[in-house]
């Protein structure tokens, strides 16, 4: 330094060294951006003390080299070095804080059985817990939707699915039936039903002529169904056959054994007897019955035949008629007479009781006898040509 005085001019012997210390170098690192909920780590330069700042204002208790931040603004840091001299970052660091998205999810409602899709909202993608959106739960379930929005924040919701019990559903039948008869299917748990075959309600009349698989559905107030099935079965019935010896008899006269198939039968009917049939003292149509119950099954059948008890009285004829011949006797029915003499002749059929029941004429040389509208039994038709006649017995069965 120099002075100056009315002596004269000088100047300090020594002089002052005046030393500048340098300003502390501050930078700031770390992520600019972060989902609510997460914190972020900010990191400055290292060395002397350290005060962080949010928009400007100190943060208490802010003085070590990191920072965590879990809101949006601007940070930066003055540090003090050794030396007392203080500085801070060029620019402040902006942190963004990012909202969560807001997830909603439909709750659901289902049966035993069936299944629940959740239909999320409030983000870009969604994961579930179990892995999907579709859920088949058999009890009440909760699940956590988590979805992601379009700057990668994750929010998430829960939803339950409540599981309502599908109703046990019961079956009865009268089963196993023989072909022909009805049989009553019941169905119970349950408040409505349903069956397989068409039929609303608990009961179920059925006429089936094969073994059959009925299936009942049952519905109860929650909305809730059960199904179960029943096999009814049908066993057939035997088949019974009878036949007799001889289609016909006289009154008073021998007996007729009775063939009933499978053996072990009953046979049933006026004079019949042990499988014999015996014939009385007056005549017509008799008609004996043959039963057979499977022992197994307990189904039943039965088969009848037709024995004629004739009176076997004689009519005489006045003159035989050369050729005449009657076919096929017995007959179910329509049998054909021939007479090849060229004349007209006259038919009459007669019954046992001596009622003329059906007369015609013809010319020609055969002429079919329809006897379909008359009863089964023993019958005399009369030819009578050119003054003669002849009388034939024929049987109806």
């Amino acid at each position: 330094m120099l002075t100056d005085n009315t002596c004269g001019k000088d100047s300090s012997f020594n002089g002052v060294t005046v030393i500048q210390n340098a300003l502390p170098i501050v930078s700031i690192s770390g992520p600019t951006t972060a989902c609510i909920g997460t914190t972020i780590t900010l990191t400055g330069a290292g060395g002397g003390t350290s005060q962080w700042y949010q928009n400007g204002v100190a943060i208490p208790s802010a003085t070590t080299n990191a920072l965590g931040v879990s809101t949006s603004g601007v940070y930066n840091m003055i540090k003090t070095n050794t030396n007392g001299c203080k500085d801070s970052a060029a620019i402040g660091k902006v942190v963004v804080i990012k909202p969560l998205p807001v997830i909603t999810v439909n709750n659901g409602t289902i049966c035993a059985g069936l299944s629940h899709t959740f239909l999320p909202n409030g983000a870009v993608s969604y994961s579930y817990t179990g892995g999907s959106a579709i859920v088949a739960p058999v009890v009440t379930t909760v699940y956590t939707i988590s979805g992601t929005s379009s700057v990668n924040c994750v929010g998430s919701s829960t939803a339950s699915v409540l599981v309502n019990a599908a109703p046990t559903i019961t079956v009865t039948n009268n089963s196993p039936i023989c072909t022909g008869q009805t049989a009553t299917l019941s169905v119970s748990g349950a408040n409505s039903y349903s069956w397989n075959n068409g039929v609303n309600g608990a009961t179920n009349v059925v006429f089936p002529t094969l073994t059959t698989v009925y299936t009942a559905t049952g519905t109860v107030a929650n909305g809730c169904s059960g199904t179960n099935s029943q096999t009814l079965i049908v066993n057939p019935l035997p088949n019974v056959s009878l036949s007799s010896a001889s289609p016909s008899i006289c009154i008073n006269s021998g007996t007729v054994a009775l063939i009933g198939s499978p053996v072990g039968g009953i046979f049933t009917g006026s004079n019949v007897s042990n499988g014999v049939f015996t014939p009385g003292a007056s005549g017509g149509t008799f008609i004996p019955m043959y039963s057979y119950t499977n022992a197994t099954t307990g189904c039943s059948s039965s088969s009848s035949t037709t024995v004629i008890v004739d009176l076997c009285t004689t009519i005489k004829t006045k003159t035989a008629l050369s050729g005449l011949n009657a076919y096929p006797n017995p007959t179910n029915g329509i049998f054909t007479i021939e007479l090849p003499n060229g004349l007209n002749k006259t038919f009459e059929v007669i019954d046992l009781t001596g009622k003329k029941v059906l007369s015609l004429s013809s010319d020609k040389n055969s002429v079919n006898i329809n006897l379909s509208n008359l009863a089964n039994g023993v019958y005399y038709l009369k030819v009578i040509s050119h003054n003669q006649n002849q009388v034939l017995k024929v049987v109806k069965q």
